[in-house]
């Protein structure tokens, strides 16, 4: 809330004191971005397994669209949140109709987010027999 300071200078060699009054201060703490995580993806039978660098942030948005590398992060991409700084997609290989990109997005807990992570994503493809 608002309120008042007092402000004394006192000079004790020629003892002379000052009293000046400062109304109406407020005291905000800043809100800062987190810098953008650095992601990297390694893979384990059919689980994808991410872990991203610590930037400070008080929680990372996961996003994890199906069949969209280049996608633009928003609500219907997130996936999850996490506070720690790896997450993993069990099943998520397999499927060459199911293709996942990853991104990671730090975020202050008064809002602030960080830049977008760099993309990851698993590809599959099919293998389909016959002469070439």
């Amino acid at each position: 809330g608002l309120s008042d300071v007092r402000v004394r200078f006192y000079y004790s060699g020629l003892e002379w004191d000052y009293w000046a009054q400062v109304d109406d201060v407020s005291l905000a703490c800043g809100c800062f971005a987190p810098a953008a995580p650095d992601l990297n993806i390694s893979y384990f039978g059919t689980d994808v397994f991410l872990n991203w660098s610590d930037t400070g942030a008080d929680f990372y948005e996961i996003h994890s669209p199906a069949n969209d590398f280049y996608f633009t992060p928003n609500i219907n991409t997130l996936f999850t949140t996490a506070t720690d700084t790896n997450y993993t997609f069990p099943n998520d290989l397999g499927n060459p109709n199911l293709n996942y990109a990853y991104a990671i997005v730090g975020k202050s807990s008064c809002g602030a987010a960080s830049a977008l992570s760099n993309r990851k994503g698993e590809f599959d493809f099919g293998i389909e027999s016959g002469t070439p």
